[in-house]
């Protein structure tokens, strides 16, 4: 350990930048990994993004802020500007450095970050549930519960549900959906024949 420390203070102040960007822009993502694969939660429940309007795609796509781009920005900025060290000046090489991390972090996120981001998919609030019809998939019983299933926006949401006449409904009949409990349940009504 002392050998590996005696090496790095005799490293310049930019070997030292890069080196410590790269570790950083390494040892970040895979920390969350061994972090989230053992549920111990590196997040805290933030995520480190600015996310811009769908109208202002031009920033969004060439001023990369995500955690993810940054960190891409880090791991380029240090490896690109250890390896320009032997070929060029240190001016050079900063900005060599510079150049190939903000490439980096702007392609990772014009093409995996935005992508992704697009395609996420958030639950319907109650709101939107609340009078949409549902189909019973386990017989809600007598005074008691069942289970319903219903889609909202191609987006297929299992509840557990109570009649609101307390009468049992069968399987595979089509209830409508009438109020939303805080803790998950559905009130239900069957649907009459017509209403369809």
């Amino acid at each position: 350990m002392k050998e590996l420390l005696a090496g790095y203070e005799t490293l310049s102040s930019l070997e030292k930048i890069y080196t410590a960007s790269l570790v950083i822009g390494i040892i970040v993502p895979i920390l969350d990994l061994i972090m989230g694969v053992l549920s111990i939660g590196l997040h805290m429940g933030t995520d480190i993004d600015f996310d811009f309007d769908a109208d202002m795609n031009f920033a969004s796509t060439w001023l990369p802020l995500s955690s993810l781009a940054i960190l891409s920005f880090l791991v380029l900025f240090g490896g690109g500007g250890l390896i320009s060290l032997f070929f060029v000046s240190e001016k050079i090489s900063l900005l060599i450095a510079i150049a190939a991390g903000y490439f980096f972090a702007v392609v990772m996120n014009k093409f995996v970050i935005i992508p992704l981001k697009r395609n996420r998919v958030s639950s319907p609030k109650a709101e939107e549930i609340i009078g949409k019809s549902a189909r019973v998939t386990s017989s809600i019983i007598e005074s008691g519960f069942g289970e319903i299933v219903v889609i909202v926006d191609r987006i297929t949401l299992n509840y557990t549900a109570a009649s609101k006449d307390n009468e049992a409904i069968g399987y595979g009949e089509t209830v409508q959906i009438l109020e939303l409990k805080e803790n998950g349940v559905a009130i239900v009504c069957k649907e009459k024949k017509g209403e369809f």
